[in-house]
């Protein structure tokens, strides 16, 4: 008898305003040329994740105005240290995001949000593992990287991902935050 293991997982998350999600849409398409079926829909970006139920944390959800400047976004691959180029790494093949440099306007507001979360943590269901700080997260990445994915893979969008951040950073001034809620998914 196989048996079954129930996977859990919780993720807050700041959702991308629909109208900017649209106009970063129509950047990725019109000015780089990228597919619009590559494109993500429903972007956002993850403040905190767990592993294991936190009391308090479910269903947690409250609008916000958080402004992140564009001109503090790199664009990277998703895959364990895609923030730097890689020789037999092809970003065509692999999701593409854009990661906010400590720099960003908006690490302030996104660190008060991950704190407010990470305080709900406890050692009790963390179990051997560290609290979640700034930085760092307490269920298993080495460190915190405030990041969107854009696009899926297959988007073709060749190996020289700073042509098309400058035209990103271009286009878009800022990506607007609205809403910051907690999403659960148990497999």
């Amino acid at each position: 008898m196989l048996k079954q293991t129930i996977s859990y997982a919780a993720y807050a998350i700041l959702r991308v305003s629909k109208t900017c999600e649209n106009e970063i849409a129509a950047c990725l398409s019109d000015k780089c040329g990228i597919r619009r079926d590559a494109i993500r829909q429903d972007l956002h970006l993850t403040v905190y994740r767990s592993q294991t139920p936190i009391l308090g944390l479910k269903g947690l959800s409250r609008p916000v105005q958080i402004k992140a400047d564009a001109s503090e976004t790199r664009f990277m691959v998703m895959v364990t240290g895609g923030e730097v180029k890689r020789p037999g790494i092809d970003p065509g093949q692999h999701l593409v995001g854009i990661r906010l440099t400590k720099r960003n306007q908006a690490i302030g507001d996104i660190q008060l949000l991950r704190e407010s979360v990470s305080q709900l943590e406890s050692h009790a269901v963390s179990g051997n593992q560290n609290s979640t700080t700034a930085w760092k997260d307490g269920f298993g990445d080495r460190r915190y990287q405030p990041h969107i994915t854009l696009l899926q893979p297959g988007s073709k969008i060749g190996s020289d991902l700073t042509k098309i951040g400058g035209i990103f950073r271009s286009e878009i001034d800022f990506i607007e935050f609205d809403l910051f809620q907690v999403r659960t998914r148990t497999r």
